[in-house]
């Protein structure tokens, strides 16, 4: 049995996904539930629920059917490198539990549920926020690279940690999306032609998976 926050959290999104519900619409409803109140509250800043309200809509725009997108499990990345069951395949989304032990970590891809073609955009938008080298140093020692997705923007000539939606997207060394920035949101343009359920993947940058990314578990480097 889900816990009533989790039940209350979770009330608008069906409707988001059949499409039945306005953006605006289902984002004030999110801003009215308590729990949403609550940890806005935490933060003794004026500006924060403008903040957490822009970065709710662009999870509220993902999930729309018109976006283009699904989320899904992948089981990508929990076989070791050179794993023969797995080489050679292409990536998939697998089932998903109906139950499971909320501590239970699991990857997530992005997947296609229309055609796209070379230089569309994808509807998948994510903010950035820039680290330092002492910063960037710090997640990979703790294993934070793990929980959070970082990027080498050839822009900023720095790491950033992609935050938002967009943070679901995978690394392929053939990746067929780039990330771009649009005034103050990043979303993804498309490389190649896109098939309906094929997975979208962006590169993390050359040297993300150590040098040359010599540790990438993608399925292009087991190819």
């Amino acid at each position: 049995m889900l816990h009533p926050v989790t039940n209350q959290l979770n009330r608008p999104f069906p409707q988001l996904r059949k499409g039945t519900v306005k953006v605006d619409d289902a984002l004030a409803s999110l801003l009215k539930l308590t729990p949403v109140r609550n940890f806005v509250k935490k933060w003794e800043d004026e500006e924060a629920p403008g903040i957490f309200a822009n970065h709710a809509k662009r999870y509220i725009l993902a999930l729309r059917p018109d976006s283009g997108i699904s989320f899904h499990e992948t089981d990508r990345y929990k076989n070791p490198r050179g794993n023969k069951s797995r080489k050679g395949k292409k990536p998939i989304a697998v089932d998903t539990p109906a139950r499971r032990d909320p501590a239970t970590f699991i990857e997530v891809g992005v997947f296609a549920t229309r055609n796209f073609k070379k230089g569309e955009v994808v509807n998948l938008r994510g903010g950035i926020a820039d680290l330092t080298e002492e910063e960037d140093d710090e997640m990979r020692d703790s294993g934070g690279r793990r929980d959070f997705s970082v990027l080498w923007s050839e822009r900023k000539n720095c790491f950033c940690l992609l935050l938002g939606p967009a943070r679901f997207v995978n690394h392929d060394c053939r990746n067929n999306v780039e990330f771009q920035l649009v005034g103050a949101n990043m979303t993804f343009k498309v490389l190649e032609d896109i098939a309906k359920d094929e997975e979208i993947f962006t590169h993390y940058g050359d040297h993300y998976f150590d040098t040359k990314n010599a540790a990438c578990l993608c399925a292009t480097c087991e190819e």
